[in-house]
């Protein structure tokens, strides 16, 4: 596909970071699943209950330097209550 990046992503417990790199500059999107059964107040019975994810912080950099002072990270504004929803795949 010649529109594709290529990227990575990381996991730690509720967190999830995605890379991608750009030819003029990279992004960065961490998103935090959450526990739906608490948060929204349903069950997906044996689906599970972490079927949401957030969008917490949308970054960009022409460097691909991500920590907070660096000089050229550029931080985009997040609608609030903006959610995705997990969907079951019956084919998986």
């Amino acid at each position: 596909d010649k529109w594709g990046v290529w990227g990575r992503y990381e996991i730690q417990k509720d967190e999830v970071r995605v890379w991608a790199a750009q030819a003029w500059q990279d992004v960065c999107f961490q998103l935090r699943v959450l526990p739906s059964n608490r948060i929204f107040h349903y069950d997906n019975g044996d689906r599970g209950v972490w079927t949401t994810m957030a969008l917490e912080k949308h970054m960009a950099s022409g460097t691909g330097d991500f920590r907070e002072h660096s000089s050229d990270l550029v931080h985009f504004e997040i609608p609030e209550n903006r959610y995705f929803r997990f969907l079951r795949d019956r084919r998986i």
